[in-house]
């Protein structure tokens, strides 16, 4: 029963343990920085799109009785010109977005073109701990067109 007691009593093998338990903790936050970094370098990319789909977007939003007007008559000098919405996809498509939300209402103050783009970014770390291997991001910009502009 004495030899048990000494066993029970050494401290040594302790910082086997503590080593375990701080490696996990340092992999967490590692793993958060990195990932965390990732994704907000992805949102900021995003975001960059989207703002510039709402801006071309907003620009065609002026043009848009006069649009389908010369194109009906389909002029030859004129070159095609887009609709709001088309402008919008148009330009999320040359940037790897394929399936933007794009919505026109109407608002007191002039016409508004909302654009939302996301996608979906691998994580490096956070899996190892989470069981998320993917995570959505999503960025929003709305244009305005304004009058004299």
């Amino acid at each position: 029963m004495k030899r048990f007691e000494c066993l029970a009593r050494e401290e040594r093998g302790q910082i086997i343990v503590w080593f375990a338990l701080i490696l996990v903790v340092l992999v967490g936050f590692v793993g958060l920085v990195i990932d965390g970094t990732y994704y907000f370098k992805q949102r900021q990319e995003l975001q960059a799109i989207a703002d510039g789909a709402a801006l071309a977007g907003a620009m065609q939003l002026g043009y848009g009785s006069l649009t389908s007007y010369l194109n009906m008559f389909k002029l030859e000098f004129l070159p095609v010109m887009l609709t709001a919405e088309e402008a919008a996809a148009d330009y999320c498509e040359r940037y790897g977005i394929d399936d933007p939300e794009i919505s026109t209402p109407l608002e007191g103050k002039g016409e508004v073109i909302t654009v939302r783009v996301s996608r979906e970014i691998d994580t490096f770390f956070i899996h190892i701990l989470t069981s998320e291997r993917k995570v959505l991001v999503t960025a929003e910009a709305h244009a305005r067109l304004a009058a004299g502009y």
